[in-house]
């Protein structure tokens, strides 16, 4: 089931509109993603729980949206540096270019403390 609800969220962030994407922020769609990375059970699903990280940060920079607290921040990043070690292939490449947005973030200013 958990597969199914992410596979939805991931698509339903593929052409969402700034409305959307703040719907489904607000809905805490970044903290479900995070427990889903977290889990080591289902390859498929974590790669698009990050996939769904991915296009939040993507939609966020789009429209300069800087919602994520510090807090918020770290939690996220903290598993998401997890995976920097996982052995699929999709994972650690996913994991590892999230991480360099957020890192371009803090060195452009972008990211808000």
């Amino acid at each position: 089931m958990r597969r199914e609800i992410v596979w939805i969220f991931t698509n339903a962030l593929n052409n969402a509109n700034l409305e959307q994407l703040k719907i489904l922020f607000e809905k805490k769609i970044v903290g479900f993603f995070g427990k889903i990375i977290e889990d080591d059970g289902d390859v498929k699903t974590q790669e698009n729980a990050l996939r769904g990280i991915w296009k939040i940060l993507l939609g966020f920079k789009v429209w300069r949206i800087e919602e994520l607290s510090l807090l918020e921040k770290n939690e996220l990043i903290g598993k998401i540096e997890k995976l920097q070690y996982h052995p699929n292939l999709q994972i650690y490449e996913l994991a590892t270019k999230i991480l360099k947005h957020f890192e371009n973030e803090e060195e452009d200013g972008i990211v808000s403390d």
